[in-house]
């Protein structure tokens, strides 16, 4: 299908035959693209040249209508890179740093940790482990290769450590007692091996904890902002049920977590499957599929007129959170001349540019001189803290949420 003159260059829906799921081979159809997108959306770039340089893939969604697995078609591990400069916190956050504590504390209360070693794939920063380990106690192995422990407290919990390493190259490790997963999975393509690999590291019979985001609210926002490069694979909740299940995992915890915007499974060997938790049949699914494609253009047009219309009055805008969303949004549409910063509360990010377009990010204090009269934030579950924060500076713009 050719794009719609109405549509951003580069932009396309389509509704047609596309490759094979990664998963069970059956053959894909293909959703939505964009041509050209940043490899890497939360690499930190310290010159504007640095992040309009930066290389770039592409954004082909795929569905199967069979098990509802979703995927960019394009995905190229080539081009993407975590091990320098990759900044995805959001612990600078009050908000999002509250539901962390109050996550890893309900998991302590659930399950006898104590003393006990947990690993988690794909940790990050390590700071939800480190919370985790302090709420029970436990002993924490993070694995990451973009991993940096000087983020962390490293006297939370007995022994906190780090392996900056893909789980692909670590040893047995032996009496795990809990495996977490949380926002790893979406990056990777070949997810079936990817779980062996954590099983062959951890034991096949350690309960699993995963955490991905959820794309039903994707599709029914038509948030095409939260769709990147670098997230090979995307979830809802019947696909991921399904997929776990097929790697021969029982579950016993499936839901939505932080506002419906993440999932939650999970899965211990030792214990019964609760076959009564399903998520949406692929069928279901696919209605909110058909649902994206005008959602998302209807999306791309309100956001367009907007920016575009505080521009023509004279008036700034800026966004905030310099995160994947940011980064997909200015890509996505090409507004660079429409949006003037992106501000972030992570000190980490502030003076960094943009992936793509180049934009600085600054940090809140700085728009006491720039005095923007449209602040656009890219997650709704922040406007109350970042109202808060412009209310201290002395600062009324007009605030709008994406979602």
């Amino acid at each position: 299908m050719e794009p719609s003159p109405s549509l951003p260059p580069g932009v396309a829906f389509m509704n047609g035959p596309h490759g094979t799921c990664p998963t069970c081979s059956v053959p894909g159809r293909a959703l939505y693209s964009v041509a050209r997108v940043p490899s890497t959306s939360n690499v930190l770039f310290h010159t504007r040249a640095e992040a309009r340089a930066v290389p770039m893939g592409a954004l082909e969604l795929a569905t199967c209508d069979s098990c509802g697995l979703l995927w960019n078609a394009a995905f190229d591990e080539g081009l993407v890179d975590y091990r320098q400069g990759y900044e995805e916190t959001q612990s600078f956050s009050p908000t999002f740093r509250s539901w962390l504590d109050a996550t890893a504390s309900e998991i302590a209360q659930e399950h006898q940790l104590e003393g006990k070693l947990v690993v988690e794939i794909g940790c990050g920063k390590g700071e939800f482990l480190a919370s985790l380990c302090a709420a029970s106690g436990a002993r924490g192995l993070g694995i990451d290769p973009s991993a940096s422990a000087g983020r962390v407290d490293l006297s939370s919990g007995a022994g906190l450590k780090f392996l900056l390493e893909p789980v692909g190259n670590i040893n047995p490790i032996d009496d795990v007692e809990l495996i977490v997963c949380r926002h790893t999975l979406e990056h990777i393509f070949q997810i079936g091996p990817f779980l062996r690999e954590i099983e062959r590291a951890c034991s096949p019979h350690t309960p699993l904890l995963i955490e991905v985001p959820d794309l039903t609210r994707v599709l029914t926002e038509g948030a095409f902002w939260d769709l990147y490069h670098e997230h090979a694979t995307y979830f809802t909740l019947g696909s991921l049920v399904r997929w776990i299940r097929s790697m021969g995992r029982p579950v016993q915890t499936l839901e939505r977590v932080y506002s419906n915007q993440n999932l939650m499974l999970f899965s211990d060997p030792g214990r019964p499957d609760d076959l009564q938790l399903q998520g949406e049949s692929p069928t279901e699914q696919r209605r909110a599929l058909d649902q994206f494609n005008q959602q998302a253009k209807d999306s791309m047009a309100r956001t367009n007129s907007l920016l575009n219309k505080i521009q023509a009055q004279g008036g700034t805008s800026v966004l905030w959170g310099a995160g994947s969303k940011a980064t997909g949004l200015l890509v996505t549409l090409g507004v660079e001349d429409q949006v003037a910063a992106v501000v972030d509360i992570n000190p980490d990010k502030t003076g960094s540019h943009i992936a793509g377009t180049g934009h600085r990010v600054i940090a809140p204090g700085e728009l006491q001189e720039i005095k923007p009269d449209l602040v656009l934030v890219m997650n709704s579950l922040y406007c109350d803290e970042i109202s808060a924060n412009l209310k201290a500076m002395g600062l009324a713009p007009r605030i709008e949420a994406l979602a």
